[in-house]
């Protein structure tokens, strides 16, 4: 059911109900008087044992307030129809009507954190409301984001935190929002910003099997005695080495 109040008088109502459109008029007596709307203009056909959502009956009835003899309804399935004589006839009117959608909205996570220097990255923009477009602003060097499909890549060189706007956009306009992007050394084996003793013992303790192979810098396949060097010349204020 929906009902609307007459612009300019508010004692006249016009009611859309699963029965049909009406006009009920507020007088004083009892009943008030209702008047049906829209009779053999408006498709009416009402099967109680299917999907209501297939029936068609009045169910929203807006009224022009600088003219209130121009009624709209919306007839079910069949559309929706304007009246200019104040709901006495009907015509569809399914044509220069454009259904509203939303702007793309971002629903990928809103952090990308932890990621190793050196080493490829990859993060999908994702949103709803069907984006045909995306960007990404704000992304450190080496970093690129396909405007087709979403897609931020590369092999950032430098550890960092930085600050990424990324956005989608749709006919209806562009959604944003903002992505904390942190990079961190790959000999920065605990993410504190510092590569030191603390680093050296964890990629010691890799080394030993203690806990699992997940610094292999010299990329053998395995985590040894070379890797923790590399992790102590960096320390000693060398640099990261990836690689053989």
């Amino acid at each position: 059911m929906d009902i609307k109040v007459h612009p300019e008088d508010n004692s006249v109502l016009f009611v859309a109900t699963r029965s049909g459109l009406y006009k009920v008029t507020d007088t004083g007596a009892v009943p008030a008087p209702v008047v049906p709307l829209g009779g053999g203009f408006l498709p009416f056909d009402i099967d109680i044992d299917s999907n209501p959502n297939n029936d068609n009956y009045p169910r929203a009835v807006a009224v022009d307030s600088s003219n209130p003899l121009i009624i709209y309804v919306s007839n079910g399935k069949s559309g929706v129809y304007k009246s200019t004589d104040g709901g006495s006839t009907f015509v569809a009117k399914n044509t220069g009507i454009t259904q509203l959608t939303s702007p793309s909205a971002i629903t990928s996570a809103m952090a990308m954190s932890p990621a190793n220097s050196q080493k490829l990255l990859s993060y999908q923009i994702t949103a709803a409301n069907s984006p045909t477009s995306f960007n990404a602003a704000g992304l450190p060097a080496a970093l690129a984001v396909s405007t087709a499909t979403g897609l931020i890549a590369g092999t950032p060189a430098t550890a960092g935190t930085s600050s990424v706007t990324i956005s989608a956009a749709n006919s209806s306009g562009t959604g944003s929002a903002g992505l904390s992007l942190s990079v961190y050394s790959a000999c920065d084996l605990n993410r504190d910003w510092a590569t030191n003793v603390v680093d050296v013992q964890l990629q010691v303790n890799q080394a030993l099997g203690v806990t699992a192979c997940t610094s292999d810098l010299n990329r053998d396949g395995v985590c040894n005695v070379i890797d923790v060097q590399r992790v102590v010349n960096v320390g000693l204020g060398g640099q990261c080495l990836r690689g053989p």
